[in-house]
Formats: C-alpha cells, structure tokens, sequence
C-alpha cells in the first residue's frame, strides 16, 4: 500500500508511500510521552475603513445599549409613554404661574420646567391660540411645516416630522409617542449639504432626497457612527429598523449594506461579503448572523466579516467565500490568511467520501462537518491531563475537559482498527491530540493525517500493550494525472503514538497522543520534529500498490 500525495500542474499535491520501516529509535526516546491552547451596492473594490464619528460627538451618555430591538411594538420602558397623559389640554400662550402643563403633568426626565413652559407657548403660537384681550391669531406653522412637541421645545420640519408622527403608536395631545421618545435637536444639515437629520432621546430620524426619511435606533447609531455616519460605508438608511425571518434579530437597510442586531452583537455588512452571506440563506443559513463589522485584514488586501457559525473572507483576485466548520478550525490553527493555505478562492464542496473539499490560494482544505463550533485554542485547559495520563496507564480512566477530550477525527487503519484524535492541548511544554500535532509539529490537515492513518498499520505495541505505534513512510511526488506520478526525492518516516487508555465518561479511548517526522529528506526534521508544510497543503491521493 502507498499513501500518496499528488501534484497536478502548478496546484500543489502530493504523493507518499505508505510502508512500514524497521526504525531503531524507541518511541519513548523522542516524543510519545507528554512531559510535566436586500439592499446593497456590492463593490470589489478595495474601500479604506473610516474614522467613526468623525464630524459631530454624539450624547450617547444616556443610551440604552441594552435594550433589545427597539420598535414600535417594543416601548415598555420609555418614561415618555408612562408619563404623559393622551390629554395634555389647551396649551397656555404665555407663562402664568400656576397654570403651566408643568405644574400639573410630571416631566420626563432630563426635561426642565423652563424647556416645558416655553415649548407649551410656542405649541399655542403654532396652533393660533391667543392669551384673553389680544387679537386673535392664525395658526403659525414655520414655512417648512415644522412643529413642537411638548414638553421639549426644539421643533421637527417638513419630511422628519411627518416621519417621526408616522411612528407613533399613541398620542399624548399632539406629541407623538415611539420609541424614538422626544426631540433633542431642531432639524440639522448633514455635512453633505444635502441630507438633514433631527436627533431624538433614542435615535435619529435622517432624510435625503434620494431615499427619504428614516429612523435609526440608537444601538443601530453606534454602529453606523463607527462606520462613518452617511458619508462612511453604509450610506444613508433605506428603510426603518425590521424584523429578520427567523422572528429573533432585527435588521435595516442602508445604500451599501445592512445592520443586523441579534445574540450575537449589532454589527454591520456589506458589499460582495453582504452578497455571498445572502447568497448561503442570510441568518438562516449555516454561517448565522453576522458577529462583527467588516474588517480589514493584516495585509491591507482582503476584508472580512466574522458570524456566529463561521467567517466570509474577500480578496479582489478571488471574490467572497464563507468559511465555516473543522475546515475553518484548521486554517484559523495555521494562520489565517497568512498562514500555510492564503486566502480562500472558492466555497467548499462536497467530495464522494463524504467530505468537504475548499480550495485555498496554497492548495486544499478537508473538513468531515460544515457547522462544527469549536472553542477558541487555549494552552492552559489541559493542565493536569498528561500528569493524569502518565500515572494512570492501564489502571485508571483518564479524566480531561469538554475542550481536550473532543473528538476531531475518526477513523480505522489499514488494517480495521478504530482510531481517535481528540482536540488535547499543547501548553508549551506538555499536552497530545490535535493541538499539540499543530503548535508543536506543524501538522495542520486533518486529511493528511487522516490518509497516514488510513494507510498504516500499527509497528508495535509499547507500554504493556497500552500504546500502539505507527511508522510510516511518507514520499513527495508531482502528478501529472491519477496514478501517473513521480517522485520529487522529498521525503520523511512519521511516528504516530496512540492511547488505549479509557477516558472518563467515555465509550472511546484516549486517542492520538502525538505524530512526529523522526527522520527523513531536506531540513534536519529530527531536531525540530516539524511536518514539511507540503504535507499539510497538497492533496492526498490513495492508491495499493501492495506490500
């Protein structure tokens, strides 16, 4: 049987052979043993990220970030609606003492009684109202329909007013109440000169010829003012904030992309990253919702967008592509974009094996599932383990955690045993499994290390026939087509060192303990015991040839 690893043209392959070679060296004298981590305008091209609010400061200190999804049917907590009664009466034409809204009605908080008095008898100049013995007056609406809406005296104008009584869900006299609350501002010119806005206790309502007059929520601000207000990335809002399909999240549009608000944070997306997300079935479909604005990535190229199930990379040779499962576990270990693979350049497909093949810039990534979540590496969750592990050969179950003893491969070998990888730790010093064949090793395919296996059968036993070992023998060649390969003289023998150690509350055993070049072509692997990085990004292709 050889294990091969083939080269077609200038992607990168390989080819090995898989043979048993009688190695002196023991196992335990290098390192089996642990000793004591919907409306959008897409664009490929590169757009510079913003400095957030970049023309005003904002008041933010009395937001309420908390809250979730502020709306019309979502107002519970707003002091306006508990405070002002449906009928405020007639409001008085000039200041008498004693006889003010005031000093009958609560005020809202943040509101004094000079604001309330004075907004109450512009109210009664706006509607005609006269004080008894003057002439009577003709309701003064400003030429650019504006109005006050007591108790706050800034006035709203023409489509922003209109907007924000559209919103309202009761009335208290003629002040409408929503969840936007009271105006902070009267109507301000947005430094394009063309767009206006009106600030209110909860958010903003925003109006350009182009697109109209909408609200923006205050959670949705703070996202939108990180990204550059209207001038920035997003653009203008398109629509209110909504619902999303799913009846969980809430979402807006803008000229250029979207906000979305849901567990997992209120974040921004766009342009063809926005694209390809609606393309997979937007928060439906298996990346979820978006976790985080688009970002640049370290190299000043390529953008991303992180979701709660996975992350969509764009680069402008290659386009957008999500990214998600043990296939992202394995690129996010070897670097990300700057690791052993690059960027991705296409989306993953299914193979006949049943596994997930994604291409990257330097050759493929395998995966077994498109929605596994794994937890983030962590050096120090293993502590305990290897110690655990020494003393206890085949005298006790080894204990571990939800993060060392979860399984990421299995398997049989050659010859019809089961094997398990299981995700382990690697601290530095210490620890097995998964973590430690990347941080220590340099093994960052699951599928290359899934063909050695598949292709060996175990050497011998050590440890009281507690510890199977693997040696196999790994071969480099370049293929021009199937089974029409040659050999590049690259080449190196692998120990592979399983555990059959029982674990505790589990029906497996412990699983890989470590794999390790111990000899073999070009570089000194036997000092540093790092797998050549070929054998992680070209293809493995399996053929018998026999013993």
């Amino acid at each position: 049987m050889k294990l091969s690893i083939k080269k077609l043209g200038a992607a990168l392959t390989v080819i090995a052979t898989s043979v048993f070679l009688p190695v002196t060296s023991h196992a335990q004298t290098l390192d089996d043993q642990p000793t004591l981590a919907e409306q959008q305008v897409a664009t490929d091209a590169f757009i510079p990220p913003y400095e957030p609010d970049h023309y005003r400061q904002v008041d933010t200190s009395d937001w309420d970030f908390n809250e979730p999804g502020m709306n019309k049917n979502n107002i519970d907590n707003h002091e306006l609606e508990r405070t002002l009664p449906a009928d405020l009466g007639d409001p008085q034409p000039v200041i008498t003492p004693g006889k003010m809204r005031s000093d009958r009605i609560p005020l809202p908080q943040g509101v004094t009684k000079e604001e309330a008095d004075l907004a109450e008898v512009q109210e009664a100049r706006e509607q005609g109202i006269t004080a008894p013995g003057q002439p009577l007056m003709i309701r003064t609406f400003a030429a650019d329909n504006c109005r006050t809406y007591w108790p706050s005296s800034f006035q709203v104008c023409g489509a922003i007013r209109a907007k924000y009584e559209s919103m309202a869900i009761t009335w208290a006299g003629q002040t409408p109440v929503s969840f936007l609350g009271l105006p902070k501002s009267n109507e301000l010119t947005n430094p394009d000169g063309v767009g206006k806005r009106t600030e209110f206790q909860n958010g903003f309502i925003y109006w350009h010829p182009d697109t109209g007059a909408w609200s923006v929520t205050s959670h949705n601000s703070i996202v939108w003012a990180r990204n550059g207000w209207e001038l920035g990335r997003l653009g203008y809002p398109t629509s209110d904030e909504i619902g999303t399909g799913d009846g969980v999240g809430r979402k807006q549009y803008f000229q250029r992309g979207r906000i979305y608000g849901s567990l997992s944070g209120v974040v921004s997306i766009e342009g063809k990253i926005l694209e390809k997300w609606v393309e997979t079935g937007e928060e439906r479909g298996p990346l979820g919702y978006p976790a985080t604005d688009e970002e640049g990535t370290p190299d000043g190229i390529g953008r991303y967008n992180r979701f709660a199930l996975g992350m969509i990379y764009w680069h402008p040779n290659h386009g957008a592509h999500p990214i998600t499962g043990d296939k992202l576990f394995q690129w996010t270990y070897s670097g990300y974009e700057q690791g052993v693979w690059g960027y991705p350049t296409g989306d993953s497909t299914r193979q006949n094996d049943g596994w997930f093949r994604q291409e990257f810039e330097k050759g493929p990534i395998y995966g077994e599932w498109e929605n596994w979540i794994f937890q983030p590496y962590n050096p120090l969750i293993g502590l305990g383990t290897d110690s655990n592990l020494r003393a206890t050969y085949s005298v006790d179950a080894i204990k571990g955690n939800d993060y060392t003893n979860k399984i990421v491969l299995r398997t049989k070998d050659k010859c019809g045993t089961e094997r398990i990888v299981r995700r382990g730790y690697w601290n530095g010093s210490s620890g097995f499994g998964w973590d430690k064949l990347v941080h220590k090793h340099g093994l960052f395919s699951k599928y290359s290390l899934l063909k050695m296996i598949q292709n060996s059968c175990e050497n011998r036993y050590e440890n009281d026939g507690i510890r199977p070992v693997y040696e196999t023998s790994i071969h480099r060649a370049e293929c021009s087509a199937p089974f029409m390969c040659q050999a590049t003289g690259e080449w190196f023998v692998a120990r592979t060192v399983f555990d059959l150690s029982p674990v505790v509350d589990s029906h497996d055993n412990f699983g890989l303990v470590t794999s390790y070049p111990i000899t073999g072509s070009g570089s000194p692997l036997i000092e540093d015991q790092k797998y050549p990085e070929w054998f992680s990004t070209e293809l493995p292709f399996v053929y018998s040839l026999g013993l």
